[in-house]
């Protein structure tokens, strides 16, 4: 079910980016993401996965199943989300 639910996350995400219902703020951690990232089949969906073995595609699987709880609680009217990754790190 968690694979499914994952593969379901990637679907909604990438339609909201297609359909202009998701916009992020540029950051760096995302952009390596989003330009190493490939997509590997899982029965008939799809899960994010990486073009070669140095990009890290965490900062998307995060946004990716952050926001598909998001999606599944908010109308299609809503208006665009924005994302915004943090480095836990980064807050002391």
């Amino acid at each position: 079910m968690i694979g499914r639910w994952h593969a379901h996350a990637c679907g909604q995400l990438f339609d909201a980016a297609v359909t202009d219902r998701l916009r992020h703020l540029d950051q760096v951690p995302l952009n390596v993401a989003l330009s190493g990232a490939s997509q590997r089949r899982f029965g008939e969906l799809w899960l994010w996965a990486r073009k070669d073995l140095t990009t890290d595609v965490c900062p998307l699987v995060a946004v990716t199943l952050a926001l598909g709880g998001v999606f599944d609680r908010v109308a299609e009217e809503a208006p665009p989300v924005v994302v915004r990754v943090v480095n836990l790190a980064d807050l002391d």
